[in-house]
């Protein structure tokens, strides 16, 4: 469970705090692209920044491009997608590449959330390892390449 402390060095009064711990407790992910379904979500949502989901609604009701939601569509492509992947993956290790490499987006790994770092012993420094290096590609790319990979339907 998440319970975070607040602390101010001028103090908070109860509406600053509750903003405080609504911005400390916001969803992160993906959302439907269905106003319907984001106004079930966030009865308080009319227009602007959601405080509790990571959308922002347009005062015509569309959502702001930087919302974090997607279109059925998308949905399809994102299921087909990481069902290749799987695929993919399993099919590599069954066929016995087990290679150690992890990912690296600037400074992040995934060595930095990975719970098996004693077994795997991944050290760059050993001949043969090496990250395998991502970009940070927009929002706008990452829905075509899941398109093209993931195919039409999931």
């Amino acid at each position: 469970m998440h319970d975070p402390l607040l602390s101010s060095p001028n103090g908070l009064n109860r509406e600053q705090a509750e903003q405080e711990l609504l911005k400390r407790f916001k969803m992160k992910g993906l959302l439907t692209a269905d106003r319907e379904v984001v106004s079930l979500m966030d009865t308080t949502l009319d227009k602007g920044h959601s405080s509790i989901v990571p959308v922002a609604l347009k005062s015509d009701g569309t959502f702001y491009s930087s919302a974090s939601v997607a279109t059925p569509e998308q949905w399809g492509h994102l299921l087909s997608a990481v069902r290749t992947n799987i695929t993919e993956i399993g099919t590599r290790i069954t066929e016995g590449d087990v290679a150690i490499q992890p990912y690296r987006i600037q400074q992040e790994t995934a060595c930095t959330f990975c719970s098996f770092r004693p077994v795997c012993q991944f050290d760059e420094a050993v001949e043969g390892n090496g990250y395998n290096n991502l970009g940070k590609p927009g929002k706008d790319a990452i829905w075509d390449l899941l398109s093209r990979k993931g195919g039409e339907k999931p």
